[in-house]
């Protein structure tokens, strides 16, 4: 809740709460942002991909995370994990998907 300090030290409540809602062109940059990078390190090893993505998750999520409510940042993980999954079978076209699992979360 908010408060507002008067002139005699008093905190009065003013009932309301403040929301500060994720700005959409941003977010969507963000999301073709992302998209492009994955589609252009298609045949890349993996590090490569990561080293290339954790700069830009990194520095926007710091950047606006006293803005942006977890809901945003929840929505986005899944974005870019989905992205992945499906980047995944490319690079390693020859292994099973329960491999491809096993590789993406052990990975060394």
């Amino acid at each position: 809740r908010c408060v507002v300090q008067s002139l005699y030290g008093h905190g009065q409540k003013l009932g309301f709460k403040t929301v500060i809602k994720s700005a959409e062109k941003k977010v969507k940059s963000l999301d073709n942002k992302l998209a492009e990078i994955i589609d252009a390190y298609k045949a890349a090893p993996q590090e490569a991909l990561i080293s290339r993505l954790n700069p830009l998750i990194r520095g926007w999520e710091n950047y606006y995370s006293a803005v942006f409510r977890k809901e945003t940042f929840t929505i986005r993980d899944f974005l870019a994990h989905s992205k992945l999954r499906i980047w995944a079978p490319r690079r390693h076209f020859n292994k099973t998907k329960l491999c491809i699992n096993i590789l993406a979360y052990y990975c060394k």
